[in-house]
């Protein structure tokens, strides 16, 4: 009588549940070597020391706006490694982002249905993941991502140099509590709308210490506890209010942080809101944002968009090889081209 009576009233709406590894049976399926973890450090390292000015490279982070299939990736990086090695002037990090918050609904990125046809397998994802990461590792490349799921950290972050906290979850306290606890640097985007209180709120929260919900590798639910995490910062991605990379925006947002007291530096998102989702104006937000790179040193660089092919494609049955199936990405051809006038 009383299973029935529970049955009534909870996961009225749950279809189904599926165990999933703990993130200490992943990480034991594939363990991260030292060798890659000292690499995983020393690149953090090196976006502390531009964080904190000692370095005076900029960054770019770059790379498919999402990844949907490995064979890609890691041919993609693998034609990374020469814009790297000819750029020494630049910290470059490949985008490597397997979860894609949406508007509504859609595909919500590798991890969650890694077969591209909504069967969810999610242990699949997590390992084909978690392995792809590795090999990129190997190729000494370091890595950037977003974190949306607070608990997929766990089986991922020790191979991650840098995160993102996106436009949609930049307000979101499980967020921000989140990457006061990340042994990463963290940027934070602006809202949607383009408003940057939120973010540089975020900033103030990032840096504090917190007590929250969590999970540890065991899977077990944890008491958590953060010190907080001062190597934040923010990333302009312009919103539905048009661009905000222009000098103006970056000169109100420096006063802005500056009052806060919080971190000043800057990472221009040259794709979404500054492009308006038009891969080719890519291009344009550069070009423009180079005098300001020389007015306020506290623009620590740019993100871009990039794949093997240029633009996009709609999921499919039949996919284009190194298309992107969410936002629009310029080529490695055009993004050869566009790292040389970083270069002027």
């Amino acid at each position: 009588m009383r299973y029935c009576i529970l049955k009534m009233i909870t996961d009225v709406n749950i279809k189904t549940k599926r165990i999933v590894d703990t993130p200490k049976e992943l990480t034991s399926k594939i363990p991260i070597t030292s060798e890659e973890a000292l690499f995983v450090e020393q690149s953090r390292q090196i976006v502390r020391d531009i964080l904190d000015g000692k370095d005076e490279r900029k960054i770019l982070i770059v790379g498919p706006c999402s990844i949907h299939n490995i064979d890609v990736a890691i041919d993609y990086a693998h034609q990374l490694i020469t814009i790297i090695d000819a750029n020494p002037h630049l910290y470059i990090m490949m985008r490597v982002y397997f979860e894609k918050p949406r508007t509504s609904v859609g595909w919500k990125g590798f991890i969650y249905d890694p077969d591209l046809d909504g069967t969810n397998n999610i242990n699949v994802g997590l390992f084909m993941a978690r392995r792809l990461l590795k090999t990129i590792t190997k190729l000494k490349i370091p890595i950037a991502t977003e974190f949306l799921d607070s608990i997929i950290p766990q089986y991922l972050s020790d191979y991650v140099s840098w995160v993102a906290i996106g436009a949609r979850t930049t307000e979101s306290q499980v967020h921000r509590q989140l990457a006061s606890g990340l042994s990463a640097p963290v940027g934070f985007k602006n809202g949607t709308l383009g408003n940057t209180d939120i973010m540089v709120n975020a900033l103030k929260a990032c840096q504090s210490s917190h007590c929250f919900m969590g999970v540890d590798n065991d899977g077990h639910i944890c008491q958590i506890e953060t010190s907080g995490n001062r190597y934040c910062h923010s990333i302009l991605r312009g919103g539905k209010s048009g661009p905000n990379y222009y000098t103006e925006n970056i000169a109100k947002l420096t006063q802005e942080l500056n009052d806060a007291k919080v971190s000043n530096k800057i990472l221009i998102d040259a794709s979404h809101g500054n492009s308006g989702s038009n891969a080719q104006r890519q291009n344009l937000v550069i070009n423009n944002s180079i005098p300001t790179l020389k007015m306020y040193k506290n623009v620590i660089g740019f993100m871009v968009e990039s794949n093997i092919h240029g633009g996009r494609q709609n999921l499919s049955s039949n996919l284009e090889y190194g298309v992107s199936i969410t936002d629009e990405c310029l080529s490695l051809d055009e993004t050869r081209l566009l790292v040389n006038k970083l270069s002027l």
